[in-house]
């Protein structure tokens, strides 16, 4: 893996199943910090053999976020053109003003069953280059500025 160049230290991916960030690359294995915490330690076999991707590599990466929310009392149809606002506030966050490659999308999915709850799903592509920290940190600052945001037109 070291000699092909599919991976360094520090790179983020998807390695045979596991996101997150090659911490080491061993003769035989490599190590990810895995965004779900734990360090996980691979076999080159299984990375090499499995469908693998290197974030890191391209020109953007997405953070892809789904919040489920309770639907406004005049039902889904009014969520759309609050969404529309929701794309340009989170496209002129602070925090994410170096960093946005191209516009957020949002799209919302109706839950089916007896509730009133839909699901937005939003999407924002980022320039890449960023570390695992500032990852967490963007991630944090949209999911708090969303659920305010929503939260302000009355989901």
């Amino acid at each position: 893996i070291y000699i092909m160049g599919l991976f360094k230290i520090g790179d983020f991916g998807k390695f045979a199943g596991t996101r997150g960030t090659v911490r080491h690359i061993g003769w035989n294995r490599i190590e990810i910090d895995s965004v779900e915490g734990p360090i996980v330690s691979i076999p080159h076999s299984a990375v090499v053999n499995a469908m693998s991707s290197n974030y890191s590599k391209g020109q953007f990466r997405r953070l892809e976020l789904a919040l489920e929310i309770e639907s406004p009392a005049d039902g889904f149809d009014s969520l759309t053109p609050s969404l529309c606002g929701l794309q340009e506030h989170i496209n002129h966050l602070p925090l994410l003003a170096a960093y946005v490659w191209e516009r957020p999308r949002t799209c919302v999915e109706m839950t089916r069953g007896g509730g009133t709850f839909s699901k937005v799903k939003l999407e924002v592509k980022l320039t890449n280059g960023l570390s695992h920290a500032q990852m967490d940190d963007i991630r944090s600052q949209v999911v708090e500025e969303t659920t305010k945001y929503i939260q302000s037109v009355g989901c």
